[in-house]
């Protein structure tokens, strides 16, 4: 089975999913707390306030957060070491209840939490990433080893739900993972880099040839997994690698 389809795990999950919807009265995916009948967000009022939005200034290419009051430009990290891609846009801080919300999604398979997390990936379009400037859409995808531990590939149901409207195409088998990488969570920005060093691979070069790509993930931390992905569709001939993700932990670039 191609990376990131549905596989039996995953669809009982969506189902029972849906199922409790249908029994039980929506809650708010941060706290818990129900939510009136005419927010269909899936996050309250509250949580959203709570939120960490992400903001300029930030830095141009992979969107790292300045102190208030600089200037827009590129930070450090990417001047030393510039990535393959050429912006990453993350809307929102990684901390306190949304953490634990796409930890759940992540680890414990709580897909209901997909259209949420969507709807807050929609707002890197208020970040410079517009839909209508791609050819496709691309998740991250994972290793097939690791699909079958986890049961699906969350970049490719996140995707898949905030671009639904959008009118972009989404192919999530485009790009494979074809080399085992160890998690990058405790990792240095140079061992983080090395570790997904020619991890991915285009299926077809045709697919990806002259044109725009939007890579989706859940969350970024240093960008080294977008960079290596969008080497792999450069080279490919792809024109150009944009990058959007839910959520990003915060960290200020200093000269």
């Amino acid at each position: 089975m191609p990376p990131g389809l549905d596989i039996p795990g995953q669809l009982a999950t969506r189902w029972i999913d849906r199922a409790l919807d249908a029994v039980f009265p929506a809650s708010c995916v941060l706290c818990d707390n129900l939510l009136p009948p005419e927010n269909h967000s899936g996050i309250c009022d509250d949580c959203r306030d709570g939120l960490i939005p992400i903001h300029p200034p930030f830095c141009r290419v992979c969107g790292t957060p300045f102190q208030e009051g600089e200037t827009s430009r590129a930070c450090l990290d990417c001047q030393r070491n510039p990535p393959r891609f050429d912006m990453l846009r993350v809307p929102y801080g990684y901390g306190g209840p949304l953490r634990d919300a796409l930890l759940k999604f992540k680890f414990r398979r709580v897909t209901r939490y997909a259209r949420p997390l969507a709807g807050l990936l929609l707002s890197a379009a208020g970040l410079g990433i517009d839909w209508r400037d791609y050819d496709l859409a691309v998740p991250v995808p994972l290793h097939p080893a690791r699909l079958r531990e986890r049961g699906f590939n969350q970049a490719l149901l996140l995707g898949r739900r905030a671009l639904s409207g959008t009118g972009l195409r989404f192919r999530y088998d485009v790009l494979e993972r074809i080399k085992p990488t160890a998690p990058q969570v405790g990792l240095s920005p140079p061992k983080r880099r090395e570790n997904v060093r020619g991890a991915f691979k285009v299926r077809d070069k045709k697919e990806v040839a002259g044109k725009r790509i939007l890579l989706i993930d859940d969350v970024v931390t240093t960008g080294a997994t977008m960079s290596a992905c969008a080497k792999a569709l450069k080279r490919a001939g792809a024109s150009g690698v944009d990058a959007a993700a839910v959520a990003r932990p915060l960290r200020f670039d200093s000269e």
